[in-house]
């Protein structure tokens, strides 16, 4: 059986981390393609992309300014703006999406 490519919305959040734990216990079920965040905590961005191995375009936060140090931290540059998340579903190659973005973002 292949392991189902799930796509994180929010993945700083408490939906999201909790998200990202079940999928870490179960690698032979998931993995993660790609994250999308707010942008409120770059840091732990930077330190979800490194430590699931995605590459800066598989990465995306809404606020340029946290954008900016996580592309700095990750090499390249991530998507960014109010419809970054938006993009990078378009862009990754996913069976699910979990959509944890907060209010209208979501």
């Amino acid at each position: 059986m292949s392991t189902q490519r799930i796509l994180i919305l929010g993945s700083t959040g408490s939906i999201g981390t909790q998200a990202l734990e079940v999928i870490a216990d179960n690698p032979d079920k998931f993995s993660v393609v790609g994250i999308a965040a707010g942008g409120s905590n770059p840091q732990l961005v930077i330190d979800q992309a490194r430590a699931l191995n995605l590459s800066f375009d598989h990465v995306a936060v809404a606020r340029p300014e946290a954008a900016r140090e996580v592309s700095e931290a990750l090499g390249g540059s991530v998507l960014s703006g109010a419809d970054a998340a938006e993009q990078l579903v378009r862009a990754v190659d996913a069976d699910k999406v979990l959509n944890a973005l907060v209010g209208s973002m979501g």
